[in-house]
């Protein structure tokens, strides 16, 4: 083989080291070592460069015949090997995965920080206590990433998803509300002046104000939530 002349090795080196790859589950060495194939350029480049490792870690006598011994050496060499090849890739991976880690948590903080005082606002008209409603926005706020952190299974997604829709729902009573402004409704009448941006929705759509505001509140509502909820699930696969 030209490959082995070139490493100044026998065939059977070669033949070593491609079955440690394989072994190895390195995904362009599948199949049984053939001397006389021609092996392809990523082969030929993966054995080229790894050549001092082989003649490192083997018996540097020309020949080595293929006996029970020599099983424990090609098992360890995929191990060094393939580890050598990872540690080459590894700080590229890891510098994207971490980018991508934290842009999500960016996409998770920025909603769950917009959600916070209607969260608060809903809470403590419900509560009636400023340090009971502040105690549900910081849980409502923290349980998701609380529970990515803790690699939760099943449960505690479900828990954080129902946690996201508590917080949704306040969002569009909040919305709602300041939509509305000052506007009520008593048996079918409408009494006050609602938000400048309703009342300008209102006159061009030609439509009535409770259902326009439930619908701009349920929208953006809807959009808060769904932002929060596809960064959650990303984060939740990518560490757990």
């Amino acid at each position: 083989m030209d490959l082995a002349a070139e490493m100044q090795v026998s065939p059977e080196r070669v033949g070593q080291l491609f079955r440690a790859f394989r072994d190895g589950k390195h995904p362009h060495f599948v199949g049984r070592f053939n001397r006389f194939a021609e092996l392809n350029p990523v082969q030929v480049a993966t054995l080229r460069g790894e050549d001092f490792t082989v003649l490192d870690l083997v018996d540097p006598e020309p020949e080595i015949k293929q006996t029970e011994v020599a099983a424990p050496e090609a098992a360890e060499n995929p191990i060094s090997l393939e580890a050598g090849i990872s540690n080459e890739t590894d700080p590229q991976m890891l510098k994207s995965s971490v980018v991508e880690l934290s842009a999500l948590a960016v996409a998770f903080l920025i909603p769950t920080l917009a959600s916070a005082f209607n969260t608060y606002d809903v809470s403590h008209q419900v509560a009636k206590d400023w340090r009971v409603a502040m105690f549900i926005m910081v849980m409502v706020m923290l349980t998701p990433a609380l529970f990515i952190v803790a690699r939760m299974n099943w449960v505690g997604a479900f828990v954080a998803f129902g946690v996201v829709i508590f917080e949704g729902f306040c969002n569009l009573s909040a919305i709602y509300l300041s939509l509305l402004g000052k506007m009520e409704y008593i048996l079918d009448g409408k009494r006050g002046v609602s938000s400048d941006f309703l009342q300008s929705v209102v006159n061009l759509t030609n439509s009535d104000h409770r259902p326009t505001a439930l619908a701009i509140s349920g929208a953006l509502a809807a959009l808060i939530a769904a932002t929060q909820l596809t960064a959650f699930w990303a984060i939740r696969n990518r560490i757990k």
